[in-house]
């Protein structure tokens, strides 16, 4: 690499020139590569945000959005139909819950014991699939959208089940069996 100020010849890993001193680094022009233009969400962050605030359905249904983006049909079908079949299973826990008359405390430790098991099932059997398909395909990265509207659609979600589900049990411990 010749040094800009003088000329000099120098080696290619050198960041001042040997005949002058002058700093040749900024020659160097290492691009980084650039992100592929593909927006989508984390699917690593979706399984977490699945086990520790939400449910397997909040993942499934990201994932369902993602993989329609990567024009990927058949498993964003696939990912809709795990969200849907997962509401179905914890609302049938939850109906059980209320017609035996649960305690608030006994609902809650029934569905964080479905929880568990639903989670880990949906992540190694399907959830995965997309973070590994996502690290191969974009190897340069990719645009990473913002996560502030499934939050706050999933926690207006989340806590209207919640408040009916409490007001349910509440309403369940006032009825007089003759």
């Amino acid at each position: 690499m010749n040094c800009e100020k003088c000329g000099a010849d120098n080696l290619e890993t050198a960041i001042t020139c040997i005949k002058c001193g002058n700093s040749i680094l900024g020659a160097l022009t290492v691009e980084k590569p650039k992100p592929d233009s593909m927006t989508l969400w984390s699917p690593d962050k979706a399984a977490l945000f699945s086990w520790f605030l939400f449910t397997p359905i909040f993942g499934a249904i990201i994932h369902a959005i993602n993989w329609k983006k990567l024009g990927e049909n058949e498993k964003a079908k696939y990912s809709w139909e795990c969200a849907i079949a997962i509401f179905i299973i914890l609302n049938i826990a939850s109906a059980f819950a209320v017609s035996e008359q649960y305690s608030y405390d006994d609902t809650y430790k029934l569905m964080a014991l479905i929880h568990i098991p639903i989670t880990l099932l949906w992540y190694f059997t399907f959830g995965r699939s997309q973070s590994k398909y996502v690290m191969n395909k974009f190897k340069n990265g990719y645009t990473k959208n913002s996560w502030l509207v499934p939050f706050c659609v999933s926690i207006i979600i989340f806590g209207s089940l919640i408040w009916l589900g409490s007001n349910a049990t509440a309403d369940s411990q006032f009825v007089k069996y003759e």
